[in-house]
């Protein structure tokens, strides 16, 4: 059973961490949602991944959904039974996660407004928790997850080093960390990755998110054992860490065991 101090649950949301610990601007980051159209009405929350076809980011939600119905297929193999969700947004996938696999996540973020709908519209789930918090804290019990996941949520965290470390403490012995719909770079291609975020940033009229999104690269992996899963077979090994072409994709599916 996961631990939450009721007394700081509001609106369905538990709020773990105070906001002057946290040292990200949830309303920086909610204009660029809402600027992206990445904001969106309850109905279609509830029906993510799925969602219209004329909707224009279509084409992006046919990779999530497509790296969705993976970890899916992955957390039922391995019959995982407590997940942890970082950055979970909207909590479409901790929702379904938990509804699929009949897990019990918790869905950690520091965008009160997502929260607050997350907790609104997947309500009647009593096995999904959704909680303001900062991870670099001792939000939960020691070595309860059985796996982390970041799904397109790793770039809003500066130091790889430290994040690892820090969710480790929450891990089972031979738990996961997955990470799933972000891009890794090489070592000389981020600072011209920094640049166009930078550029679409200020386009976009607010350049002061340029403070928290990271470009990381593959080197900053290297002190973990992280390996590359192959998702049409589910493996994990040492051949597939050297699969050049795996590396090169554009989402790679990240996987770091303790």
């Amino acid at each position: 059973m996961l631990d939450l101090d009721s007394s700081k649950k509001i609106d369905g949301v538990y709020f773990l961490s105070e906001k002057a610990s946290i040292g990200f601007d949830d309303n920086v980051y909610i204009q660029v949602r809402k600027k992206e159209g990445r904001i969106y009405p309850d109905t279609v929350v509830k029906t993510l991944p799925l969602i219209d076809k004329n909707h224009p980011l279509k084409s992006e939600w046919i990779i999530r959904q497509k790296s969705s119905d993976k970890i899916l297929k992955y957390i039922s193999r391995n019959n995982y039974k407590t997940i942890l969700e970082i950055g979970c947004g909207n909590g479409w996938l901790s929702n379904k996660i938990s509804e699929r696999c009949g897990c019990l996540v918790a869905g950690v973020d520091l965008n009160r407004e997502e929260l607050l709908q997350a907790a609104r519209v997947f309500r009647n789930n009593n096995q999904v928790k959704f909680i303001y918090g900062n991870i670099f804290e001792d939000l939960f019990t020691h070595e309860f997850f059985d796996m982390v996941i970041f799904a397109a949520s790793i770039q809003y965290f500066n130091d790889i080093e430290k994040t690892m470390s820090s969710l480790f403490r929450f891990l089972k012995p031979g738990g996961e960390i997955h990470i799933i719909d972000s891009k890794f770079y090489k070592e000389n291609e981020t600072n011209g990755a920094r640049e166009r975020s930078k550029r679409y940033y200020s386009e976009l009229g607010i350049p002061e998110m340029t403070k928290y999104y990271f470009h990381h690269s593959w080197n900053e992996l290297e002190k973990f054992n992280y390996f590359i899963i192959d998702s049409k077979i589910y493996k994990m090994s040492k051949v597939l860490k050297l699969n050049k072409k795996l590396r090169q994709a554009n989402f790679p599916w990240i996987a770091i065991r303790t």
